[in-house]
């Protein structure tokens, strides 16, 4: 007896088509919501709580493709041509065009001298028709890495062969207890008043670098920035306070060193610039001896995330004899003088940061941030038992 009608197995292309239909129409209608919302006077712009948290790929997770791999072939396959090339007697540089070339003119000769192809047990293969397969391995190959790369992009080290959009990242809740590596995906949320009023996902394993496309992209799907953002020490960064200065968006970012700095290990700590004295009108540190660092030198460099930056390098005047050596410089070369480097831009930016969250307004925004945003993520993994996209 049937106790009930069997379901219909829906066909892949039909599941597909209606993937494809509502793309983006979620995304829309979120941002309609929250709008609406907005309207209603339940949430507003005063303030965004940002946070985020990584949740695995439904990819294979032994399925990766590393960057450092890859263009580590690559190199090598690229000399291994030029290596061909010059056995060959074929002039130029070594590419994927001269290569096509190359090949295209092996062919023709083959053509042209009537040379079969052989292939198979027994038969035995021409020269020419091995050098020709040389080549058109090694373009393959070739090809197939600039491919990799390309899928990769330039933001990513890492992707997955059967998730592409995925990045090999750590996660917390590792099902193995041992930190593998496993393709996931970096969710971003912003909360106002306890509501979600921003999402995005993100292939960036570090929050740091998602924060400013984040932010960017609730200011277009509302129409209009927040005040103020709040974040974790996650968010950290000069780029990001670049960012929220230009924005004319007032910072709440906790600073990375914020609980450590409370610590008695860091206190003690003479060589940190932070626990050293500061003398205004020579504009210079003096550390636990007494002794003067002076400005001696500018470091200049271009951080991965984009931006410019230039660290003052300030050092020692006093050479040896000092007592507290051994606490204060790391060097073991005794006649090496104390040298500290720091960020003007930067150490401004998070005293002000600090400054804002130290307030009673930015404690109070600390502590609705952690039950808010950390509150979402805890029913999304642990209610909804969502670890892992479908």
């Amino acid at each position: 007896m049937a106790f009930g009608r069997r379901a219909r197995a829906w066909p892949h292309h039909d599941l597909q088509l209606q993937a494809e239909r509502v793309q983006g129409s979620d995304r829309g209608l979120f941002y309609q919501l929250a709008l609406y919302l907005e309207g209603a006077g339940a949430t507003g712009h005063e303030v965004g709580m940002a946070g985020g948290t990584k949740i695995e790929s439904f990819a294979g997770r032994h399925t990766f493709v590393w960057r450092g791999a890859v263009e580590k072939n690559l190199a090598k396959l690229v000399e291994k041509a030029a290596a061909a090339f010059k056995r060959l007697g074929i002039g130029g540089e070594a590419s994927t065009g001269s290569l096509g070339s190359a090949i295209g003119g092996m062919k023709a000769k083959m053509a042209e001298l009537g040379v079969v192809p052989a292939h198979g047990r027994g038969s035995r293969k021409t020269q020419l028709q091995r050098d020709c397969e040389e080549l058109e391995g090694i373009l393959e190959r070739w090809l197939k890495y600039e491919s990799q790369l390309l899928t990769m992009g330039p933001g990513c080290n890492s992707y997955s062969k059967t998730d592409p959009d995925a990045t090999f990242m750590r996660m917390k809740d590792d099902h193995m207890r041992n930190g593998q590596l496993k393709p996931g995906y970096n969710v971003q949320i912003c909360v106002n008043s306890e509501f979600i009023t921003g999402i995005g996902v993100y292939a960036g394993r570090s929050d740091v670098n998602t924060f400013e496309p984040f932010v960017s992209a609730l200011a277009e799907k509302h129409g209009q920035k927040y005040e103020a953002a709040s974040a974790d020490a996650g968010y950290e960064s000069l780029a990001n306070y670049r960012f929220l200065d230009s924005e004319g968006i007032a910072s709440f970012i906790k600073p990375a060193n914020y609980e450590h700095a409370k610590t008695r290990k860091f206190k003690n700590q003479i060589g940190r610039r932070e626990n050293m004295a500061y003398d205004e009108a020579g504009d210079c540190c003096v550390c636990a001896s007494g002794r003067r660092l002076v400005f001696d030198r500018e470091h200049a460099f271009a951080p991965k995330n984009g931006g410019r930056q230039v660290n003052k390098v300030c050092r020692c005047e006093g050479f040896g004899g000092c007592a507290h050596r051994q606490k204060c410089c790391k060097s073991k070369d005794v006649d090496m003088p104390k040298e500290i480097e720091a960020n003007l831009e930067f150490i401004a930016s998070r005293d002000a940061s600090l400054s804002n969250i130290a307030s009673q307004y930015g404690i109070k925004l600390r502590v609705n941030r952690s039950i808010q945003v950390e509150g979402v993520f805890g029913v999304i993994k642990e209610d909804h038992c969502f670890r892992r996209f479908l």
